[in-house]
């Protein structure tokens, strides 16, 4: 299936706008995990800090209490004639004393061999009988040795029973130096402590009784939500890991995402006896952040719902200067060249773009004008190739030829400057087909190369002296510097019998002479792009360092099937005439196009040939030379002291623009000209 570009443009705003939606949710997810561990372990450590804090104080008061037990001479002897007579009642009733100010859950009251007088709760001192022997070897321990204990006789730890934990403390009843029995008082760790400790820091917490967290029971907990604790409970040990190391760990749970903390609860002599556990799923810290994330994708669903018509929208805008550039082009190559049918004025890439198509389109419409205007007017004539006679003037005329030893028939040929027949072989290499044009100096041929196969033209100079040679060979190097589309091309210089002749580029066309012989005067169009053609062909003369010096119609050659124009005769005029006589000055050119600095044999550069082509301008467009006389001398002074008549007087349909320029280029004076090539071409560009 083939998508258009609209779509192609659509599917990648869309794209985009989920691929950034998707990210800024992916990127959200990710760093707020992250947010919620580091709040998670907080938490965790803030609680383990409040169950401490809870032991810490469990422990002062137990302290108090032993403090009491220990410390009051009353409740001793009290408690010892209770002992001794078995007064369980009054044994009841100092608990009630105790209790009143430690608010404990339970007393135990032993005698001296351990065995059970009171248990104010009646359950706990059978389920944890076999736990007091730790307690009472402990006291032993320290009664027998011989400097009190710094933390005294008393002795304090946890106690399992009844599947409860309690922190305990077991005080000997010691009156007159005498034992008499021991007394424990416990506070029970239940669920209430674990709610006070686990709100803190909003984490669930559990007390375990055992020897390994995966095994142990629970004995109290406190849950967030409190539906876990029940069916969740048995199920969380479980997932625990097996030693309680204090550091905070990760672990799974009912699929979701846990971290929890461990430590372990030990009784006298170091006994483990349970652990309490500190949990938080991050889940629940994440709640307020997945809130977040379904308002991002609510609103982002809503700006996509918004975005869709927009990208629509966006899409057509960014491609229709494209689809007209699309259309355009399809018209092109269907030969329909509009150039203001290309209506794309933005500033951006696309709008660069397109004013370079455009002005593509505008060369190749003006170019198929020019085609269609070259043939329509050789067809009216059935012209092929011509070049003209050569009009170059040398003053003074050149010095009598030398006498040719060539063979019988090229020495009649030249001596009577008449040609060769079709068929001659010139050089072993080049055969005559035809002639091109003839000249005072010699005659173009149309001939054959046989070496490369190729059609070439063959131009033969009247030429036999071997000063004029050398030049020419000077020259004809200096022409072959110029690599050009729009300058025609030399391709080796040859001799004769002591006649030269230059092989050069064959173009299946005519001379602007010619063309404007035919029609006077051309289209604004035709002129102004033949004329361009001109500009950069000399322009790459200049770049060179070479001044063509004989610019005219005679030496401006147009192929008629491209419209491609080119210029020729680089200086080949100008070194025969310049040396025809040595040491003595010679004036060159065609005295029509001639610059007055050519006239008055003073030097020449560029500018020379931008007068030559606004004198050459003038005649394009007018039909006639802007300067006529019957001799050299009256073109002279016209040249020199005449003004340019208006060219839009001689052509109403010429705007003024082209007159100045025109103008501009023939100025008298060198310095009102245009100083280069370059400039006049970029007048010419502003004209059309």
């Amino acid at each position: 299936m083939k998508l258009s570009l609209t779509v192609k443009v659509f599917i990648a705003i869309v794209g985009m706008i989920l691929i950034i939606l998707g990210g800024v949710v992916f990127f959200f997810e990710l760093k707020t995990r992250g947010i919620a561990a580091e709040e998670v372990s907080r938490r965790l450590r803030q609680t383990d800090q409040a169950f401490k804090g809870f032991e810490s104080a469990t422990r002062d008061k137990l302290a108090a209490v032993n403090e009491y037990i220990s410390g009051n001479a009353y409740f001793k002897a009290y408690m010892a004639d209770a002992i001794d007579t078995g007064d369980t009642g009054s044994m009841i009733d100092q608990f009630d004393e105790i209790r009143n100010f430690s608010y404990c859950d339970f007393m135990i009251v032993l005698d001296v061999d351990g065995e059970l007088i009171v248990d104010t709760s009646d359950r706990i001192a059978k389920d944890a009988e076999n736990r007091f022997a730790a307690f009472l070897e402990e006291i032993d321990r320290r009664l027998e040795s011989e400097d009190a204990p710094e933390e005294g006789y008393a002795v304090t730890g946890i106690l399992p029973a009844q599947g409860k934990l309690y922190y305990v403390v077991m005080s000997p009843l010691i009156s007159s130096e005498f034992l008499h029995g021991f007394v424990m008082v416990g506070y029970v760790i239940d669920d209430a402590q674990a709610e006070e400790i686990g709100r803190i820091a909003n984490c669930d917490v559990m007390i375990l009784s055992g020897d390994s967290p995966n095994t142990a029971k629970l004995v109290s907990s406190y849950f967030e939500e409190s539906e876990n604790r029940q069916e969740g409970a048995p199920v969380l040990t479980a997932s625990l890991p097996g030693e309680a190391s204090g550091k905070i760990f990760d672990f799974k749970f009912q699929n979701l995402a846990y971290k929890g903390l461990i430590n372990p609860l030990s009784s006298v002599g170091e006994e483990m006896v349970g652990y309490y556990v500190i949990v938080k799923p991050l889940e629940r810290e994440l709640r307020p952040f997945r809130d977040i994330s379904a308002g991002l994708l609510l609103i982002g669903g809503f700006a996509f719902v918004i975005m869709a018509p927009l990208s629509i929208v966006a899409a057509r805008g960014v491609t229709r200067p494209v689809n007209h550039l699309v259309t355009a082009i399809e018209k092109v190559r269907d030969g329909e060249y509009d150039e203001k049918a290309i209506a794309v004025e933005s500033g951006d890439e696309i709008g660069v773009m397109a004013a370079a198509f455009k002005s593509m389109v505008k060369e190749l419409r003006e170019q198929q004008e020019m085609i269609e205007f070259l043939q329509e007017s050789a067809s009216e004539r059935g012209d092929t190739t011509v070049i003209d006679p050569d009009q170059t003037m040398a003053l003074p005329a050149s010095p009598t030829q030398t006498p040719s030893i060539a063979g019988e028939m090229l020495r009649r040929v030249m001596s009577s400057q008449g040609q060769l027949p079709d068929g001659f072989v010139l050089a072993d290499r080049y055969e005559i087909t035809g002639v091109l044009g003839r000249g005072g100096m010699g005659v173009v041929y149309k001939a054959k190369d046989r070496t490369l196969e190729e059609v070439v033209a063959i131009k033969m100079l009247h030429v036999n002296n071997p000063e004029l040679a050398d030049m020419l060979k000077r020259e004809t190097k200096l022409a072959r510097k110029i690599t050009h589309r729009n300058i025609l091309r030399i391709y080796d210089l040859g001799e004769l019998d002591d006649y030269q002749f230059i092989s050069m580029e064959f173009v299946n066309g005519a001379t602007l002479k010619s063309l404007l012989r035919r029609v006077k005067r051309l289209p604004l169009t035709v002129g102004v792009r033949i004329v361009r053609q001109m500009c950069l062909g000399l322009r790459a003369a200049q770049d060179a360092g070479i001044v063509h010096g004989d610019i005219k119609p005679e030496n401006i050659m147009i192929n008629t099937g491209k419209g491609e124009v080119k210029v020729m005769d680089f200086g080949v005029a100008r070194a025969v005439s310049l040396d025809a006589a040595a040491g003595e000055q010679t004036v060159s050119g065609t005295p029509a196009y001639m610059s007055p600095e050519q006239f008055q044999g003073g030097g020449v550069d560029n500018r020379s040939d931008i007068y030559s082509l606004g004198v050459m301008m003038f005649e394009m467009f007018t039909g006639k030379t802007p300067f006529t006389g019957n001799s050299v001398v009256e073109l002279f002074k016209q040249h020199l002291t005449k003004p340019l008549p208006s060219l839009c007087e001689l052509n109403p349909e010429a705007p003024e623009e082209l007159e100045r320029i025109v103008a501009t280029a023939a100025a008298k004076k060198p310095d009102h000209r245009y100083h280069t090539v370059e400039e006049l071409l970029i007048a010419l560009k502003a004209l059309t």
